[in-house]
């Protein structure tokens, strides 16, 4: 990993009014790179981490995509803007997302939005993705973590499997997302976590659904 760039985005996380896990209209999402920066101004946010989804053969143009962000970034000088992606969990650890696009961006997310019925296969396929090289100089952050295992109806009784899958994550320096849109994380599980290795996410796709999140001008911290 560049030198300093986990410890910067960990500063974000712990000292800066920050929106993570922001989808545009280039996928699933209703709303434009500028109108997110326009309602961060507005709403006195410091910091945008645009995550979004990405699969090895795009459907939209994600050179596109980073010429939005690189044009906000002059437009909005008093904002500091990430650029990321969400690429899916493929069954054994690998990322439905190409080399060229990771190596264009700083922040790699990780999420589970379908996979077989096997938790024993998401848990290998997790830990090898947590500690496969393709990614270690990236800023990764596991988001959604649990959704596997509501949609098996495992969540309430797995907490200590969820746990073990977290250790294996935070020994790597993967950071864990507390998803605000599903809230499937007990609370006992992040309170287990230090503050240092967990990130706030709105994974919005809209303006109605940040309003809906932060009804303060002021967002708290976790």
């Amino acid at each position: 990993m560049t030198a300093g760039l986990l410890e910067k985005f960990r500063e974000v996380i712990l000292g800066k009014k920050y929106l993570f896990h922001l989808h545009t209209n280039y996928t699933d999402g209703k709303c434009t790179v500028d109108d997110y920066c326009k309602w961060a101004i507005n709403r006195a946010s410091e910091v945008l981490i645009f995550t979004e989804h990405i699969r090895k053969r795009p459907s939209y143009d994600f050179n596109r995509f980073l010429a939005d962000i690189d044009q906000a970034r002059i437009c909005y000088p008093d904002l500091e803007i990430w650029a990321g992606v969400e690429a899916k969990v493929l069954p054994g650890g690998g990322l439905d997302l190409s080399p060229e696009v990771a190596a264009r961006v700083p922040v790699i997310c990780f999420a589970c939005h379908s996979f077989p019925r096997d938790s024993k296969l998401y848990q290998k396929s997790l830990e090898n993705l947590f500690s496969s090289p393709d990614w270690k100089d990236k800023i990764r952050v596991w988001v959604h973590p649990g959704r596997f295992l509501k949609k098996a109806g495992l969540l309430s009784v797995c907490v200590s499997f969820l746990q073990n899958l977290a250790a294996a994550a935070l020994t790597r320096e993967v950071l864990i997302e507390v998803n605000l849109r599903e809230n499937l994380l007990p609370e006992a599980f992040t309170k287990s976590i230090p503050a240092q290795l967990l990130i706030r996410g709105c994974d919005a796709h809209s303006l109605e659904d940040l309003d809906e999140y932060y009804t303060a001008p002021v967002q708290s911290q976790l």
